[in-house]
Protein backbone atom coordinates (compact mmCIF):
# COMPACT_ATOMS: atom_id res chain seq x y z
CA UNK A 1 0.00 0.00 0.00
CA UNK A 2 2.74 2.48 0.84
CA UNK A 3 4.08 2.20 -2.71
CA UNK A 4 0.80 3.47 -4.17
CA UNK A 5 0.76 6.47 -1.87
CA UNK A 6 4.35 7.37 -2.78
CA UNK A 7 3.49 7.29 -6.49
CA UNK A 8 0.77 9.92 -5.95
CA UNK A 9 2.87 12.34 -3.92
CA UNK A 10 3.71 15.50 -5.79
CA UNK A 11 1.16 14.99 -8.56
CA UNK A 12 -1.28 17.58 -7.30
CA UNK A 13 -0.61 21.25 -6.68
CA UNK A 14 -3.42 23.30 -5.19
CA UNK A 15 -3.23 27.11 -5.12
CA UNK A 16 -5.15 28.41 -2.15
CA UNK A 17 -4.83 31.11 0.46
CA UNK A 18 -2.97 30.35 3.67
CA UNK A 19 -6.03 31.40 5.65
CA UNK A 20 -9.69 30.85 4.86
CA UNK A 21 -10.73 33.98 2.97
CA UNK A 22 -13.99 35.88 3.33
CA UNK A 23 -13.36 37.26 -0.16
CA UNK A 24 -10.90 36.54 -2.95
CA UNK A 25 -10.04 39.38 -5.32
CA UNK A 26 -8.48 38.56 -8.68
CA UNK A 27 -7.77 40.25 -12.03
CA UNK A 28 -8.96 38.86 -15.36
CA UNK A 29 -5.36 39.00 -16.64
CA UNK A 30 -2.58 39.22 -14.02
CA UNK A 31 -0.16 41.08 -16.34
CA UNK A 32 -2.59 43.52 -17.99
CA UNK A 33 -5.91 43.52 -16.16
CA UNK A 34 -9.04 45.24 -17.41
CA UNK A 35 -11.44 43.83 -14.78
CA UNK A 36 -11.18 42.77 -11.15
CA UNK A 37 -13.54 40.23 -9.61
CA UNK A 38 -14.53 39.63 -6.01
CA UNK A 39 -15.52 36.07 -5.14
CA UNK A 40 -17.15 35.09 -1.86
CA UNK A 41 -14.73 32.71 -0.13
CA UNK A 42 -17.51 30.74 1.51
CA UNK A 43 -20.08 30.40 -1.29
CA UNK A 44 -17.76 30.64 -4.31
CA UNK A 45 -20.10 33.14 -5.98
CA UNK A 46 -18.67 36.16 -7.77
CA UNK A 47 -20.42 39.04 -6.00
CA UNK A 48 -18.76 42.08 -7.53
CA UNK A 49 -16.64 43.20 -10.48
CA UNK A 50 -15.06 46.50 -11.45
CA UNK A 51 -12.50 47.89 -13.86
CA UNK A 52 -11.02 49.69 -10.82
CA UNK A 53 -9.00 47.55 -8.39
CA UNK A 54 -9.59 50.12 -5.63
CA UNK A 55 -13.34 49.54 -5.82
CA UNK A 56 -13.00 45.75 -5.91
CA UNK A 57 -10.69 45.67 -2.87
CA UNK A 58 -12.90 48.19 -1.04
CA UNK A 59 -15.96 45.98 -1.64
CA UNK A 60 -14.13 43.00 -0.16
CA UNK A 61 -12.93 45.00 2.86
CA UNK A 62 -16.41 46.43 3.49
CA UNK A 63 -18.01 42.98 3.45
CA UNK A 64 -15.38 40.66 4.93
CA UNK A 65 -12.52 40.43 7.37
CA UNK A 66 -10.07 38.12 5.56
CA UNK A 67 -9.23 39.23 2.03
CA UNK A 68 -7.01 37.24 -0.32
CA UNK A 69 -5.52 38.93 -3.41
CA UNK A 70 -4.55 36.65 -6.28
CA UNK A 71 -1.35 37.31 -8.20
CA UNK A 72 -1.40 40.32 -10.51
CA UNK A 73 -1.17 44.08 -10.93
CA UNK A 74 -3.88 46.03 -9.10
CA UNK A 75 -4.38 49.53 -10.49
CA UNK A 76 -5.14 51.83 -7.55
CA UNK A 77 -6.96 55.10 -8.36
CA UNK A 78 -8.12 56.00 -4.83
CA UNK A 79 -7.31 55.20 -1.23
CA UNK A 80 -8.81 52.08 0.34
CA UNK A 81 -10.48 52.66 3.70
CA UNK A 82 -9.68 50.08 6.37
CA UNK A 83 -11.43 49.33 9.65
CA UNK A 84 -10.30 47.26 12.60
CA UNK A 85 -9.92 43.46 12.33
CA UNK A 86 -9.04 43.24 8.64
CA UNK A 87 -6.50 40.75 7.29
CA UNK A 88 -5.34 41.28 3.68
CA UNK A 89 -3.01 38.68 2.20
CA UNK A 90 -1.50 38.59 -1.26
CA UNK A 91 -0.60 35.41 -3.09
CA UNK A 92 2.98 36.70 -2.87
CA UNK A 93 4.54 40.17 -2.71
CA UNK A 94 5.11 41.48 -6.19
CA UNK A 95 8.10 43.03 -7.84
CA UNK A 96 8.05 43.55 -11.56
CA UNK A 97 10.41 44.97 -14.18
CA UNK A 98 9.66 48.19 -16.04
CA UNK A 99 9.65 48.52 -19.79
CA UNK A 100 11.20 51.63 -21.33
CA UNK A 101 8.84 54.49 -20.59
CA UNK A 102 7.87 53.36 -17.10
CA UNK A 103 5.10 50.87 -17.82
CA UNK A 104 5.09 47.50 -16.08
CA UNK A 105 7.00 44.76 -17.80
CA UNK A 106 5.44 41.55 -19.00
CA UNK A 107 4.92 38.61 -16.67
CA UNK A 108 4.67 40.54 -13.41
CA UNK A 109 4.46 38.08 -10.54
CA UNK A 110 3.05 38.48 -7.10
CA UNK A 111 0.62 41.15 -5.93
CA UNK A 112 1.53 44.74 -6.82
CA UNK A 113 -0.64 47.73 -5.99
CA UNK A 114 0.14 50.15 -8.83
CA UNK A 115 -0.85 53.78 -8.13
CA UNK A 116 -2.48 55.32 -11.22
CA UNK A 117 -3.75 58.68 -9.92
CA UNK A 118 -1.66 61.55 -8.59
CA UNK A 119 -4.33 62.35 -5.98
CA UNK A 120 -3.60 59.06 -4.15
CA UNK A 121 -1.32 59.94 -1.25
CA UNK A 122 -1.98 56.78 0.79
CA UNK A 123 -3.01 53.38 -0.52
CA UNK A 124 -4.70 52.47 2.79
CA UNK A 125 -6.36 54.92 5.17
CA UNK A 126 -8.15 54.49 8.49
CA UNK A 127 -11.95 54.59 8.55
CA UNK A 128 -11.74 57.21 11.30
CA UNK A 129 -8.40 59.05 11.33
CA UNK A 130 -9.09 60.43 14.83
CA UNK A 131 -9.29 56.95 16.35
CA UNK A 132 -7.10 53.88 16.38
CA UNK A 133 -7.64 51.10 13.87
CA UNK A 134 -6.64 47.85 15.54
CA UNK A 135 -5.69 44.39 14.36
CA UNK A 136 -4.98 45.20 10.71
CA UNK A 137 -2.61 42.87 8.86
CA UNK A 138 -1.38 43.39 5.29
CA UNK A 139 0.84 40.56 4.15
CA UNK A 140 2.59 39.67 0.86
CA UNK A 141 1.49 42.82 -0.96
CA UNK A 142 3.92 45.05 -2.86
CA UNK A 143 3.13 48.74 -3.34
CA UNK A 144 4.77 50.65 -6.16
CA UNK A 145 5.92 53.89 -4.52
CA UNK A 146 8.59 54.81 -7.06
CA UNK A 147 6.38 56.55 -9.61
CA UNK A 148 2.83 57.77 -10.06
CA UNK A 149 1.57 56.13 -13.24
CA UNK A 150 -0.96 57.93 -15.41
Amino acid sequence: MRGNITELEGLFKVRQPVVEASYIVYPDDPDNPSMYYVRNGRTGATEYSSSDASDAIQYAVNNGSRIFLREGIYRISKSITLRSNVFIEGESAGVYPYDIGGSPGASARGVVLWITDTSVKHVFIASDPDKYVNNVVIKHVGVDLSLIHI
